[in-house]
């Protein structure tokens, strides 16, 4: 299912991050290479809930990073 609906989510604007959960993951290793969107592909629940977490973390800090004041 995935190497139907990873493709077309690729386009939207709204999706940045996919990560894909598995069974065998060298095959959906190869196969999603040239998807920028893709994070990680993970065989254990417990690896992709920390990179989820990981990658939540790091979000949050760039977007303080960012943020400005526009109202006086």
């Amino acid at each position: 299912m995935g190497r139907s609906v990873v493709p077309e989510m690729q386009t939207l604007p709204q999706i940045s991050s996919k990560y894909l959960y598995c069974f065998d993951k060298e095959a959906n290793l190869q196969w999603s290479q040239p998807y920028s969107k893709v994070k990680a592909v993970c065989i254990k629940l417990d690896e992709l809930i920390d990179i989820i977490r990981a990658d939540q973390n790091n979000l949050g800090k760039n977007e303080e990073v960012l943020a400005m004041e526009i109202l006086d």
